[in-house]
C-alpha cells in the first residue's frame, strides 16, 4: 500500500507538471500566431512565482517528499489518526445559474483517495447493478445511451424519469450505514476508516484559505474527491436493486435516472421504487426537474404526452435518436468560438499579407486552420 501510495504522490505531481506545460506553450504559440497574422510584436505576460495555499498542494514539494510523504500517511492510516489537509473549495459556476461546490485536496491525500478507490472498486465491481454506468472503469455515456435504445415495447412506451434535489449532498447517517454493511460493499477496516474521513473532512473557500477558520462537512460526499465516485454509487445501490426487481429496464448515470416500460401499471411501480428509496434514505426529489411518468409519443394520449425525452445529452423519440437543441446550442458556440479566434480576432490589429499564400493556387491559412 505504501509503494502505491508513494507512485500515485509522484503520478498526481507529474499529472500538475504537465498542465503548467500547455498553458505556457499556449501562450507562446498565441505570440507567434498574433506576430505572425499582424505583423505586432503581442509582448510577454507578467510572470509571478506559483503560490500555494499549503505546501501539500505543490508539486515540487511532493515529488521530492514522496517517499516521506506515503510513508508517514499510511502510518497515520494505520493508526487510525489520520485526517486529509483541509481542502480548498471552489464554487463552480453552473448553467442554471446556480454553482457547484469542488472541493481540491492536496496532492498526497488526493492520491491516498485514488489508491483506495481503484482497490476498493476492483473488489466490489460484480457487486454494483449493472445498469449503473458512472464511475465505471468499463462503461461510458454512449453505452448507456445504447442500452436505452435498445428497449423494444409492445405498444405504448412509458418513461419514468427522476432528478434528485442535492445528490451529492446526501446524508452521511444514510452513507455511513452502506459503509458498514459488509453485505453489499467489501471494505478493510482501514478502508472503511479512510471514507469516514474524507466524509467529513474540513476545508475553506479559496480566498479564506489562509485565515484558518476552516469548516468541516456534516453531509453529503465532497465533489471532486475520488472517494466520491463508489459512494455514489452505494447511495443508489438500493434503488438499483429495486428498480431491477421492476418490470422495464433502466439506466443510471450516477444521479441521472430514466426507466423505460410498456405498461402504465409498470411505469407507476417504477415511480414507487424512488419514493420509497427517499424515504428510507433521506434524498429528496426535485418536484420542479422531474417530468415524472409520461407517453413517449408522437399523439397526444390520455395521459401526459411528450414527442421525446432527452437524457444525458441526448434526445429519444420514438423515431429513433437524435440531438437535443441544448446540444445544439453548445456546438454552435463552439464555432462561433473558433471563428472568432481564426478569422475576426487578429483583423482588429490589422491584417498580415503573408497569411495568404502567393502560390497558384491560393490557400487562405486562418479559414483552413478554422475548417
Amino acid at each position: 500500500m505504501q509503494n502505491a501510495l508513494r507512485a500515485e504522490i509522484k503520478r498526481l505531481a507529474t499529472k500538475s507538471f504537465s498542465k503548467q506545460d500547455p498553458t505556457e506553450y499556449s501562450e507562446r504559440e498565441y505570440r507567434e500566431k498574433f506576430k505572425k497574422r499582424t505583423g505586432i510584436d503581442a509582448g510577454l505576460p507578467p510572470s509571478a512565482p506559483p503560490t500555494f495555499k499549503h505546501r501539500h498542494f505543490d508539486p515540487a514539494y511532493c515529488a521530492r517528499h514522496a517517499n516521506f510523504l506515503a510513508k508517514t500517511i499510511w502510518h497515520k492510516v494505520l493508526t487510525k489518526t489520520y485526517e486529509p489537509i483541509p481542502a480548498i473549495n471552489y464554487q463552480i459556476p453552473k448553467p442554471d445559474g446556480g454553482k457547484r461546490s469542488i472541493m481540491a485536496f492536496s496532492i498526497p491525500d488526493a492520491a491516498l483517495a485514488n489508491v483506495v478507490l481503484r482497490r476498493t472498486r476492483g473488489r466490489n465491481l460484480k457487486r454494483l447493478s449493472p445498469s449503473s454506468y458512472a464511475y465505471h472503469p468499463e462503461k461510458n455515456v454512449f453505452e448507456a445511451i445504447l442500452a436505452l435504445r435498445e428497449f423494444e415495447t409492445d405498444g405504448k412506451l412509458f418513461a419514468v424519469q427522476i432528478d434528485f434535489e442535492k445528490y451529492f449532498d446526501n446524508p452521511s447517517w444514510y452513507l455511513k450505514k452502506k459503509i458498514n454493511d459488509a453485505e453489499r460493499v467489501s471494505l478493510t477496516p482501514h478502508e472503511r476508516f479512510v471514507f469516514g474521513q474524507f466524509l467529513h473532512h474540513r476545508y475553506s473557500p479559496y480566498d479564506a484559505y489562509q485565515l484558518g477558520n476552516h469548516l468541516r462537512r456534516v453531509h453529503g460526499t465532497p465533489q471532486g474527491s475520488s472517494v466520491s465516485l463508489i459512494l455514489a454509487n452505494l447511495a443508489n445501490h438500493d434503488l438499483d436493486t429495486a428498480l431491477s426487481a421492476s418490470s422495464g429496464r433502466f439506466v443510471r448515470f450516477a444521479d441521472d435516472v430514466v426507466a423505460l416500460c410498456s405498461d402504465y401499471s409498470q411505469a407507476q411501480e417504477l415511480e414507487r421504487c424512488f419514493v420509497e428509496h427517499c424515504r428510507i434514505s433521506g434524498l429528496k426529489l426535485n418536484a420542479n426537474k422531474s417530468p415524472g411518468i409520461a407517453v413517449i409519443s408522437n399523439y397526444n394520449q390520455e395521459m401526459r404526452t411528450y414527442p421525446h425525452f432527452d437524457y444525458l445529452g441526448y434526445r429519444f423519440t420514438v423515431g429513433g435518436l437524435t440531438v437535443p437543441e441544448k446540444t445544439i446550442n453548445k456546438l454552435k458556440a463552439r464555432v462561433s468560438r473558433l471563428l472568432n479566434i481564426y478569422l475576426i480576432f487578429y483583423l482588429k490589429n490589422g491584417y498580415n499579407i503573408s497569411r495568404a499564400s502567393s502560390g497558384n493556387p491560393k490557400y487562405d491559412w486562418d479559414l483552413l486552420g478554422f475548417i
